[in-house]
């Protein structure tokens, strides 16, 4: 513990924690003041100002109620009046009452309370003197009567008027009385906000002071270490090893930092060389850990591996786009004949893969009886070959792969496995690539490569791929040639179809003649036997 408290952290911690607890009462104290004058308006929206909006209302009413009760008294005929008196009695009085004792419980004076109910206690005085008004002046006959309409007169001018001029003025300082509570009220609350301002001022002094000595302690020692070991660590970023930190070390937690740049130096000089070769290309530099922890040398032999596997794989990645792009435009220039496209292909792709020896076999389905795979071009060491070959279905491993249509790929080659015969002699390939040419699960043909070197992956991916726009240009050319030998069938059926109509023209026309003369020489029969009839008769 004692140990803690001599660190830059605890002593900094122990600093923010008195810098924090000033922050906390402070924000206390504000938060307890301002709920306080949220409660006190709250009050002065939901209780003084309706209240004082009540009385008026009171006022209001009782003056209301002296005027219709005069005109009750001296205007006999006005029902209007007389209705709108009826109804203060019977229902705006009671619910204005209500509505008040509602809101003198939420004001919680006692004395403005009191004041309240004896002026409800006076206006209801006056609803009696005016209710003894309205049951004996009610007909005309009542009206006619000197006693009864003297005695209502009277009693406006004894009764009525008076306490209604009484309640107005209590009315009047129970008003002013909430008024003067209402400004008691917001006076204490300027005076607590005053008083506020003044606690969070010094509170804020205080927080500003403990803040300036935080500053001016993490100045001398944090600030002023840490640029020492800045300058250090600028010059290793700018490529230069400088010499180890030679100034005196403290034992806290920037010291401990000094003494790892002391460190970093030392490490770096010994990595440094490694780096430079990295830097260089040279993956194959190797290097030593300078312990079982050195994150920083097992990051350095991970980025080279890394490096290293990334630009082979860019290799790959562009001797793959490389080879496409060739083979594309091979396939584009030679997709009208399958014999020339055939020869193309397979001499290019055993160049392209360093094999040794290639075929190419297309699927011949001219006669449904005999449908087989026909080898219609081959390729080894550098010269084309001319080799007829007929494979069935199923019949060894190319007719294995039309069979099944998964390609196959062979390291243990049996020592008598050859299909080209070429200027091999007796030497044996030491893997065999198997390619259906398929797509759409369809398949056209297969591709058979014989190399003396094993094939990677991604050389067997580049086949796979190439496979199906060998694919598909096989199946264009074949639509092609068919489509060829299709219209050529065609014209030879057209010219024929038109000499056979030209023979038969020139036939109806010889029947056509042959048909005239015929009717002439009925005709010259007739003629003549007609003449022998009228002959004879003679």
């Amino acid at each position: 513990m004692l140990k803690f408290r001599k660190t830059i952290a605890g002593k900094l911690i122990a600093a923010f924690l008195i810098l924090f607890g000033f922050i906390f009462i402070n924000t206390i104290y504000t938060y307890s003041t301002l709920n306080e004058s949220k409660r006190i308006d709250l009050s002065i929206r939901e209780s003084a100002n309706p209240l004082l909006d009540g009385i008026g209302e009171f006022t209001m009413l009782a003056t209301q109620s002296k005027m219709l009760a005069i005109n009750w008294v001296y205007l006999q005929s006005d029902e209007a009046d007389k209705n709108s008196l009826k109804q203060l009695h019977k229902s705006d009085y009671p619910l204005l009452k209500v509505n008040l004792n509602k809101l003198l419980s939420a004001w919680n004076d006692t004395t403005l309370s009191r004041q309240i109910q004896q002026s409800f206690i006076r206006f209801e005085e006056i609803l009696t003197s005016e209710n003894e008004i309205m049951t004996t002046l009610v007909t005309f006959e009542n009206y006619e009567d000197p006693m009864i309409k003297l005695m209502a007169e009277e009693s406006i001018q004894s009764k009525i008027v008076p306490l209604s001029e009484q309640l107005m003025v209590q009315l009047a300082e129970t008003k002013k009385k909430i008024n003067k509570d209402v400004i008691s009220i917001k006076d204490e609350l300027q005076d607590s906000f005053n008083n506020t301002k003044q606690i969070v001022s010094v509170f804020t002094l205080i927080i500003l002071l403990i803040g300036i000595l935080i500053i001016f302690f993490s100045f001398r020692q944090i600030i002023l270490p840490i640029k020492r070991a800045g300058a250090v660590l600028e010059t290793i970023a700018q490529g230069i090893i400088p010499e180890s930190i030679t100034t005196k070390i403290s034992g806290d937690e920037v010291g401990e930092m000094l003494k790892a740049t002391n460190v970093l130096i030392k490490n770096s000089k010994e990595t440094s060389s490694f780096a430079a070769e990295i830097g260089k290309g040279n993956y194959e530099r190797s290097y030593t850990l300078l312990s079982d922890k050195d994150t920083m040398g097992k990051a350095l032999i991970e980025m080279r591996n890394n490096l290293k596997k990334v630009s082979e794989d860019d290799k790959q990645r562009n001797w793959a786009t490389t080879g496409l792009a060739k083979f594309g435009e091979i396939l584009r220039l030679n997709n009208d004949n399958l014999e020339m496209l055939g020869n193309n292909i397979i001499s290019n792709l055993v160049k392209y893969l360093k094999a040794n020896q290639g075929g190419l076999f297309i699927i011949n389905d001219s006669n449904n009886e005999d449908i087989h795979l026909e080898l219609i071009a081959c390729y080894a060491f550098e010269r084309k070959k001319h080799i007829t070959k007929q494979i069935r279905i199923g019949e060894g491993l190319v007719g294995q792969v039309w069979q099944e249509g998964e390609l196959i790929y062979l390291t243990d080659v049996p020592n008598d496995y050859i299909h080209i015969t070429s200027g091999l002699g007796e030497a044996n390939p030491r893997c065999i690539l198997i390619m259906p040419l398929k797509i759409n699960e369809q398949i056209f043909g297969v591709i058979e490569i014989a190399s003396f070197n094993h094939l990677e992956k991604h050389e067997i991916d580049f086949v796979q791929k190439l496979s199906e726009s060998i694919a598909s240009t096989i199946s264009t050319a074949k639509i092609n040639e068919r489509t060829k030998c299709l219209l050529q069938e065609s014209q030879q059926q057209s010219e024929e179809l038109k000499t056979q109509e030209e023979e038969m023209k020139q036939n109806m026309e010889e029947m056509s003649a042959t048909h005239e003369e015929m009717q002439r020489k009925e005709k010259d029969y007739l003629d003549q036997i007609e003449a022998l009839q009228k002959k004879s008769k003679e």
